[in-house]
Formats: structure tokens, sequence, C-alpha cells
């Protein structure tokens, strides 16, 4: 039934674009599920490059968070802010900064869908998520 459906040969082109975002979505691990491949061969091709490509994102991410948290750190030492880089004080200041950008990017959400759909307030659990 899946390859009644398939693209007649010849009418299929590659679309640079389409295959960046679904390999965003693979790496990111978001999976968004509007496109995989359908043979067996591309599925153990996503799969073994997915997971290395996970990896790598993996250790960018955290590389990049370590650089950017010495940094706040050391702004922080010159600030003569030192409680705002080690134990409890660090922690709660940080779970507060998180809390406050869903909050924030809520708030958009919240603009966006009350000036795109007629006045429409969605309740701030569904904007959160």
């Amino acid at each position: 039934a899946i390859q009644d459906t398939a693209i007649p040969e010849g009418l299929c082109k590659l679309n640079p674009a389409g295959g960046a975002i679904f390999w965003f979505t693979v790496m990111t691990t978001v999976g968004y599920g509007n496109a995989a491949p359908k043979t067996g061969e591309g599925q153990i091709f996503v799969v073994i490059l997915g997971f290395i490509s996970i990896l790598a994102f993996a250790t960018v991410a955290g590389s990049t968070g370590h650089v950017v948290l010495a940094i706040i750190d050391d702004v922080f030492i010159r600030l003569k802010m030192e409680r705002l880089t080690k134990g409890w004080i660090s922690l709660m200041f940080w779970m507060s900064m998180i809390v406050l950008s869903m909050l924030c990017v809520a708030g958009i959400a919240a603009a966006y869908t009350s000036s795109r759909y007629d006045g429409d307030v969605r309740p701030m659990g569904e904007l959160l998520w």
C-alpha cells in the first residue's frame, strides 16, 4: 500500500531545505513525525547516523553550555556577586530565570494568538506547553 503512493521515478527532486529540517528534527530528537524513510535501508541509515548526530549535537550543546556558564560565572565574580556562582542560591537564581523565560514565551504566544485569532485567549497552562 505504501508503494502505491510513491512518487513515480524521474519526478522526485532533491529538497535541501526539507532535508535540513528533517535532519535537524532527528538530531535534536524533536521528531515531528511528518517525514520518515520508507525503505529498510533508509530507516537503518537514519537510525545509525541519527544516533551519531544526536551524540555530536549533545557534545556541542554541552560544550557551549559550559563556555557560557564560565563566562556568566566570571561576570558574577567581577560584579562581586559570588553567591550566584555556587550552591542553593545559584540553583534558585537559575530556576527562577528558567521560569521567567517560560512565562515570557507564554506571554508572547498569548499576544500572538490573541491578535491572530480575533481575541481568542488560551489558558496559561496551554501556552506554557
